[in-house]
């Protein structure tokens, strides 16, 4: 929500002159300090750090656990909630946090709430004992985590002076591969238990959390300083015409192709492993899995950057890595199907 938050602030500052406008949504001027940019961007990762070693290696583990027949379904539905919480949460909570009105600040209460529901979410998370309760809190939590994601991406615009920016929010862009890592790390080298990762996770989160409120300078917004919320208004605010704009249309969907895949791959990862690879240690897999792609990751987008501006062309990367995403799949599935032949044939009776 911080393109919201930043259109609102200079649509006010138009209407009211530079003087009048609330000191909360004056445009920074004062450098943020280095122990901020670090906790803030560390208050990202905790969150990140929570949700993806979850998603990834928890919750497969303990609905295997419940239900090992059918965990593919469950699992599904489990991915689902959350994912529906996720996308409900964050736009509007984004929103509404733009207009709160609370002497603590506009995004201080989002991230003190989202908090305490996120830490007693985990915590019921840790002791469910079916599957629908399970669900019911990983949703909750879902809820919790956006709300404190959303008022997370508007402290850059809130509180970066525009010359400091582009560097914070290069840090803060870091905070979700690196709690990917780092969350997978805990769970499958440090703690390897499913209770007591969720404690951990809480521990950080606490910490964190309450380290970045005690530095965080968020003024109070006054009463009538921003618009009222129209959920109307907020809704159409999503509809842009594929039609009339090809270009959005387009650069749309083949993002949410790319993250689809992306996603669905490292969701079911821990299952592919156990069930269709027959790794013994599925779950360290799954990390071994997350550090190459964070560091391929990291290298190939760095590199694709500075070579498409170099060259000034953006097709030719973007043709290229889609070929090599619609090929990759096929090549590893054919080279684990002839692993899987090959151990098979090795213990005929007849070698």
């Amino acid at each position: 929500m911080a393109n919201s938050s930043i259109a609102d602030d200079a649509r006010l500052s138009l209407e009211h002159g530079g003087d009048d406008v609330p000191e909360a949504l004056q445009i920074p001027t004062k450098a943020a300090s280095a122990g901020f940019q670090l906790l803030l961007t560390l208050a990202n990762m905790v969150i990140w750090l929570s949700i993806l070693p979850i998603g990834q290696i928890l919750l497969p583990t303990q609905i295997a656990a419940l239900n090992g027949a059918n965990k593919f379904s469950f699992l599904t539905i489990a991915t689902v909630v959350g994912v529906l919480a996720a996308v409900i949460t964050n736009p509007i909570a984004g929103a509404l946090s733009d207009r709160t009105t609370s002497r603590l600040g506009r995004r201080r209460p989002w991230f003190i709430a989202g908090t305490v529901f996120s830490v007693v979410t985990l915590a019921l998370m840790a002791n469910a004992t079916s599957f629908v309760a399970l669900v019911i809190w990983w949703g909750i939590f879902h809820i919790a985590a956006n709300a404190v994601l959303a008022g997370l991406s508007a402290v850059v615009p809130d509180q970066v002076p525009v010359r400091q920016r582009a560097t914070v929010s290069a840090f803060v862009s870091l905070s979700l591969p690196l709690g990917a890592v780092i969350g997978a790390l805990l769970v499958t080298r440090v703690v390897n238990s499913t209770q007591l990762s969720y404690y951990t996770f809480i521990g950080a989160l606490l910490v964190v959390m309450v380290l970045f409120l005690l530095v965080l300078r968020d003024k109070p917004l006054p009463k009538g300083a921003a618009p009222r919320f129209n959920l109307g208004t907020f809704l159409a605010g999503f509809w842009v015409n594929p039609v009339k704009y090809p270009d959005f249309g387009w650069a749309w969907i083949t993002r949410f192709l790319v993250y689809l895949g992306y996603f669905t791959s490292l969701g079911y990862l821990l299952y592919f492993l156990q069930d269709a690879v027959h790794y013994q240690k599925a779950a360290q897999g799954v990390t071994t899995f997350q550090i190459i792609l964070t560091g391929t990751l990291l290298i190939a987008s760095v590199t694709s950057g500075m070579l498409s501006d170099k060259f000034q062309r953006r097709k030719i990367f973007v043709i290229g890595a889609s070929l090599v995403i619609g090929l990759l799949p096929n090549v590893a599935c054919g080279r684990v199907s002839c692993c899987c032949a090959w151990d098979r044939l090795w213990r005929l009776p007849w070698r």
